[in-house]
């Protein structure tokens, strides 16, 4: 986020993106490739509804 002082000057105010799917989590072990961020919620990139 900018510093008080330079938002006060360029009246620019900072607003979050949003976040299809998030928040991201990743593991902190195990290979590369199986740590990578994923969306705790992926139900927007299936095709067919997962069973539960």
């Amino acid at each position: 986020l900018p510093a008080d002082d330079v938002a006060e000057v360029t009246q620019a105010s900072v607003e979050p993106a949003p976040m299809m799917g998030g928040p991201f989590v990743s593991a902190g072990e195990g290979p590369m490739s199986d740590s990578e961020p994923r969306a705790l919620d992926e139900s927007w990139t299936e095709e067919s509804e997962k069973p539960q």
